[in-house]
C-alpha cells in the first residue's frame, strides 16, 4: 500500500515537472521567436535606411587604419592622430586612401608623417 503511494506520488511529481518544462520550452520559443522578429525587423530596416557609423565606430576605424599604416606608432601620437584625423573629416577608409594629401599631415611630427606618405 505504501509503495503504491509512493509510486503515484513519485507520477505526479515527474508528470508537475513535465509540465512545468513544457510551459518553460514554450515560453523560451516564444522569446526565441519574439527575438527572431526584432532581427527581421532590424535586418530589413538596415537594407532600406543608412546608419552614420557613430564616433566610437569611427575612431576604431581609423585607429585599425593608422595602426596598419604606422604600426610602430606611440599610444599616445597613435590617439592624437586618430581623434585630429575624424575631426578634419577623414573618418572612413576611402577618405584617407583617396582623400588624404601631404597639406593635410601638418599636424603630424615629421617623422611620422615621412612614414606615413611612404606606406600610403
Amino acid at each position: 500500500e505504501e509503495r503504491k503511494k509512493n509510486q503515484s506520488h513519485f507520477i505526479e511529481q515527474q508528470e508537475t515537472a513535465w509540465g512545468e518544462n513544457q510551459t518553460k520550452e514554450e515560453e523560451t520559443s516564444e522569446t526565441e521567436n519574439q527575438m527572431y522578429n526584432e532581427e527581421q525587423k532590424i535586418e530589413k530596416s538596415s537594407h532600406t535606411t543608412f546608419c552614420a557609423p557613430s564616433e566610437k565606430e569611427k575612431f576604431n576605424i581609423v585607429s585599425k587604419w593608422l595602426t596598419s599604416t604606422l604600426p610602430h606608432l606611440h599610444n599616445d601620437d597613435h590617439i592624437v592622430y586618430t581623434k585630429i584625423f575624424i575631426q578634419d573629416g577623414f573618418d572612413s577608409i576611402a577618405m584617407l586612401e583617396e582623400e588624404l594629401m601631404e597639406e593635410d599631415l601638418s599636424f603630424m611630427k615629421k617623422a611620422h608623417r615621412r612614414a606615413l606618405l611612404k606606406n600610403k
